[in-house]
């Protein structure tokens, strides 16, 4: 009996013939799925429903795949010889490209390790009201922020500035359209350089001394939270609204050090690096912990960002669940010089 004989009618034969092609299915549709998380950026410009192709995070891309990869190699267990273990190969590969993803985006593989010591907090709490505000001020007040700028603030204000009078603390306080700054530092402005429509973008001037490495002027943008805006052209009509504005500010020359906003888009979205040139998610070079920061509960999606130049890059971002509102916030940390 030949060598085909034996493996057409012995036990290793007959376990490994009808397993090998069982398992290229699930290999099939994990690269297929592989596919489409590489090319799903380009659906946010679409518009309409396709747009939010994008909007799956990398975390359910490693899901999808991961599954149909575990089946495979499940498969190719039961089964024996080189060509198996080259199935195998072929199943752990597809897993590569959204386990980077989800590290990189949705967990944050920091660069550097130093957490540094001096803060900028951000958060969107959408409004809150009087019933549940004074818990989220005395959650902010004991993080003991350098910098917070609270968009939507509702009732903050209000009964921050009470507990500033009862116990002072020498901070600055302002709060002009709908975004609240409460500083260890002078707040020199605070204008809106941008509205159109429910994009809307305001920059904050700092009167920080020479030599920090704290932010001196801040953009904050607020962008809508309809489903039915086309995301991609908002993140544009942003971009331009900036870059006109940064063209004719002939009085304020000094660069733009950090951008924060309830962006209502993904880290894949390609618009986003291009609402300020230079300027990248912050998240993705120093983030720590998971980055999600919508809904707050479950903090599936990151659609809170903050965005910075690599030469004023921070020490690290995390997220803080403040408790009550819409949204997680941001604390971007910098080393003091």
């Amino acid at each position: 009996m030949n060598r085909r004989e034996l493996d057409r009618g012995s036990g290793d034969g007959i376990n490994a013939t009808p397993t090998r092609p069982l398992a290229i299915w699930p290999i099939l549709v994990a690269w297929i799925l592989v596919v489409g998380w590489w090319i799903s950026p380009l659906a946010s410009g679409v518009g309409g429903r396709w747009q939010y192709v994008v909007w799956l995070p990398d975390w359910v891309w490693l899901i999808l795949v991961g599954f149909c990869s575990a089946l495979a190699l499940l498969i190719v267990m039961m089964g024996h010889g080189s060509r198996s273990r080259g199935l195998a190969f072929a199943a752990a590969l597809a897993v590569l490209g959204p386990l980077w993803g989800t590290l990189h985006r949705d967990v944050g593989l920091p660069v550097r390790s130093a957490l540094g010591d001096a803060t900028v907090l951000f958060l969107n709490p959408q409004d809150p009201g009087k019933q549940v505000v004074e818990a989220l001020v005395d959650e902010l007040v004991a993080m003991d922020a350098d910098v917070a700028v609270i968009m939507n603030p509702g009732w903050i204000p209000v009964t921050w500035r009470a507990v500033e009078s009862a116990q002072p603390t020498g901070r600055f306080f302002r709060n002009i359209g709908g975004v609240l700054v409460v500083s260890r530092t002078a707040i020199n402005s605070m204008r809106r350089i941008f509205a159109n429509g429910e994009v809307q973008a305001m920059e904050i001037t700092l009167g920080m001394e020479g030599g920090s490495l704290l932010p001196r002027k801040i953009v904050v943008a607020d962008l809508p939270s309809d489903l039915t805006v086309n995301r991609a052209e908002s993140l544009r009509t942003l971009a331009a609204g900036i870059a006109a504005d940064v063209g004719s500010d002939a009085e304020s020359p000094s660069p733009i050090d950090l951008l924060l906003g309830d962006l209502n888009t993904t880290p894949r979205s390609p618009e986003l690096g291009q609402i300020i040139p230079g300027f990248v998610d912050v998240f993705t070079s120093v983030g720590r912990g998971w980055g999600g920061t919508w809904p707050r509960d479950r903090g599936w999606l990151r659609i809170d960002f903050a965005l910075a130049p690599f030469d004023r890059m921070p020490e690290s971002v995390v997220t803080f669940d403040p408790g009550v509102g819409g949204h997680r916030g941001l604390v971007v940390r910098y080393r003091r010089p």
